[in-house]
């Protein structure tokens, strides 16, 4: 290929497809970024830093798939409409710049899945080269380590249409409204807390370095949100002088509400603690995706925890540590995770008598990736997941 366009989403699939294809070609390679209502800004400013740290030129192109009733619809061929719109919107920008190759940047693991996304740009000739060199998301996680890249451990990040759920007609109110939740939390805190801080996964960092920082997911367990599961939550977190002080976690479909500081952790104002007296053999292990295991962690030391808890559930999101906070399942793990999944649970957490680390045993705030349980228990489970114990 001597000329390309990369779909370029700035996420760590596109991010490595960017920077090899600037490595390769140079100046005959460029990232193309769509502008919808349905890409939160944090994302495309994200996406910007990204392509200007790899060197590549950087383009953004406006999509118009509201316009089409199909993809309005909203039911499980969204993303087929949403492909469709992207690569006929690139193709016109590849002819108009006489440049013969589209690619973007799946990979084999995609292939077993439902993604009417791949076909809608097969169609339209679009190129997947990790596909076709055979490399895996694990593979291309740590090609990115090795380049230097950002994104080389950052979760999979939704859009925003993923987060109205099937059947709900994508409206540009709805999608407002999705990054409105985050933009009406900061302007709470900022109205009453002018001096402070903010991190957040729909409009990034403000002041991080500030003596107080709020954490704030409006939406944790997108996933759930979209299947209707209710698992799905709002996550507030406090740091002070980066140390978490207070951890909130809203289950709007449940109605509880956990509060989590230093003097303990309340569900609707009665006190909660984790089950200490659960030995393995006995205790129900949780974990949102059991499938992400292998691509960020040693999957053989998961399945190992899994074939000695006494039960497994798929009971995550940011339920499932408010489950262990109230001694209603024993251990909650996530292989990785963002900032702002994990500042509010750190509180709920430790508040309940609980221990919350990263997989490896270290402090998660500046990690990503969680391990909850009792105190006795989670010593037992690091063993297992690495052989480190907690530190």
């Amino acid at each position: 290929m001597s000329r390309v366009v990369v779909a370029y989403s700035g996420g760590v699939d596109s991010s490595l497809l960017a920077k090899v294809a600037h490595d390769v070609l140079g100046d005959q390679a460029v990232a193309v970024t769509a502008l919808s209502a349905s890409l939160a800004e944090s994302e495309r400013a994200a996406a910007a830093q990204v392509a200007a740290q790899i060197g590549i030129r950087h383009e953004l192109i406006v999509t118009h798939e509201l316009d089409n009733a199909a993809y309005r619809r909203n039911d499980r061929m969204r993303c087929f409409h949403c492909k469709a719109e992207l690569f006929d919107c690139l193709q016109s920008y590849a002819a108009a710049h006489g440049i013969p190759y589209m690619v973007y940047g799946p990979v084999v693991d995609d292939l077993g899945d439902f993604r009417p996304g791949m076909a809608a740009s097969r169609q339209r000739g679009a190129r997947a080269p990790m596909v076709e060199a055979g490399l895996r998301k694990a593979d291309v996680r740590e090609l990115a380590r090795r380049f230097d890249l950002p994104t080389w451990n950052k979760p999979a990040q939704a859009c925003l249409a993923s987060r109205v759920a099937y059947g709900t007609e994508v409206t540009v109110e709805r999608l407002s409204q999705v990054e409105r939740a985050e933009a009406l939390l900061r302007e709470r805190i900022l109205d009453r807390f002018p001096d402070h801080g903010i991190v957040g996964e729909e409009f990034g960092t403000k002041d991080e370095d500030a003596e107080y920082v709020w954490v704030l997911d409006p939406i944790d367990g997108t996933i759930s949100f979209v299947a209707g599961v209710p698992l799905f939550g709002t996550l507030i977190g406090l740091l002070h002088e980066g140390e978490p002080v207070l951890g909130v976690i809203h289950q709007p479909i449940t109605r509880e509400l956990a509060i989590g500081t230093a003097s303990g952790t309340t569900v609707n104002g009665e006190v909660v603690r984790v089950r200490e007296d659960r030995s393995l053999a006995e205790a129900m292990l949780l974990t949102t995706d059991p499938g992400a295991v292998g691509e960020h962690q040693d999957l053989a030391g998961f399945e190992s925890l899994w074939s000695r808890a006494a039960r497994y559930r798929g009971w995550g999101d940011c339920y499932g540590y408010l489950m262990v906070a109230s001694g209603r399942a024993d251990i909650m793990l996530d292989p990785i995770m963002h900032p702002w999944d994990i500042a509010a649970l750190v509180p709920v957490v430790r508040g309940a008598g609980g221990v919350i680390t990263t997989w490896e045993g270290a402090d998660p705030i500046g990690g990503a990736s969680t391990v909850a349980a009792a105190p006795g228990l989670h010593r037992e489970v690091m063993e297992i997941l690495n052989g480190t114990g907690a530190r």
